[in-house]
């Protein structure tokens, strides 16, 4: 086997590893995508409670019932 046939075999086998890690990157990117966008309104509702609750009241009720809903 010539150099320009190994280089060329060995670029060949690089871009297929190369195209199977931006396939795997690009479904773990849309995997953590989706779980952040379905608890982000959880996570933002409770944010808000615990700022609430450390800067302006320690009387906040729990929100039990927003919870329920959006989880």
């Amino acid at each position: 086997m010539s150099r320009r046939t190994r280089r060329a075999a060995h670029g060949s086998a690089s871009t297929s590893l190369s195209l199977r890690s931006d396939r795997a990157l690009s479904d773990l990117v849309a995997t953590a995508s989706a779980i952040l966008t379905r608890h982000a309104p959880l996570a933002a509702l409770i944010s808000d409670f615990q700022r609430t609750l450390q800067h302006e009241s320690r009387e906040i009720p729990y929100p039990p019932e927003e919870i329920r809903r959006l989880g």
